[in-house]
């Protein structure tokens, strides 16, 4: 298989694992041990926001190259695609036993989606590996020095 295809197949593998935790009955959701030694509240929002950041990831991941994620289009899209994503699921939820509809989830959704985007450009930039920057030119005049008046190298 091509590495781009699997790219799309560990995408789509994470995309499902998102799926079927999302409609899993909410009686069948493991809870929080007895004993254990702290509650964290709305522990459900970190768990989505982490869901959709590693969903996040896995797309920016498959779009593959450089230039391709460098493009505004493939991002945004990218953001859109898991925000619409999720508010699906969160819609299918209220069909789902145990289980309810949550504006707060789908807010978590996207901020996870978009903080992949985030970190993702962040790193794509300090490594000089993202939108390139402007060619940086540098004239000379006729006497060998820069209009900054240094000598040339």
């Amino acid at each position: 298989m091509q590495r781009h295809t699997l790219r799309i197949v560990f995408a789509v593998v994470i995309l499902g694992a998102v799926t079927a935790l999302s409609l899993l009955p909410g009686h069948d959701l493991p809870a929080v041990p007895a004993g254990f030694p702290f509650t964290l509240p709305h522990a459900d929002k970190i768990i989505h926001f982490g869901f959709y950041f590693c969903a996040g990831l896995a797309f920016l991941y498959a779009a593959g190259s450089r230039s391709v994620l460098n493009s505004r289009l493939c991002r945004w899209g990218t953001i859109l695609l898991l925000a619409g994503y999720g508010a699906l699921m969160e819609v299918l939820q209220r069909f789902t036993p145990a289980r309810s509809f949550d504006f707060g989830d789908m807010l978590a959704n996207t901020a996870g989606a978009l903080t992949a985007l985030f970190i993702a450009v962040f790193f794509l930039r300090l490594t000089g590996k993202g939108r390139p920057m402007p060619p940086v030119t540098i004239t000379f005049t006729a006497a060998g020095r820069t209009p900054g008046g240094r000598n040339r190298p």
